[in-house]
């Protein structure tokens, strides 16, 4: 399949044609919520994103909650879809750098 029929495919499965929160995207985010998304784009489990940001277990699960209320997503999955096409894959790539150096 080609990407642009993926894309449609998904945006049919999601319900969504358009970024979430409004066309907002990631803004919404703190930086530290955008460091737990980051994380979660590379696939962290929440006990690796406590100890790559040095956080509770339970801080990393209340961010994760608020990241996915105010990008309006309901699991990881989503949020990462959301992400990819969000974003140009160069800013995937800095930012997930940073996050693995932790």
């Amino acid at each position: 399949m080609t990407p642009r029929i993926t894309r449609q495919l998904i945006d049919a499965y999601t319900g969504r044609d358009q970024p979430a929160s409004g066309g907002q995207g990631l803004s919404v985010l703190s930086p530290r919520e955008r460091d737990v998304f980051n994380a979660i784009a590379l696939g962290l489990s929440n006990g690796e994103i406590s100890q790559a940001l040095h956080l509770s277990p339970a801080t990393v699960k209340t961010h994760i909650n608020r990241v996915f209320a105010k990008l309006d997503v309901r699991d990881r999955v989503q949020a990462v879809i959301l992400l990819t096409s969000s974003v140009s894959p160069s800013v995937v790539k800095r930012t997930s750098a940073r996050t693995r150096r932790g």
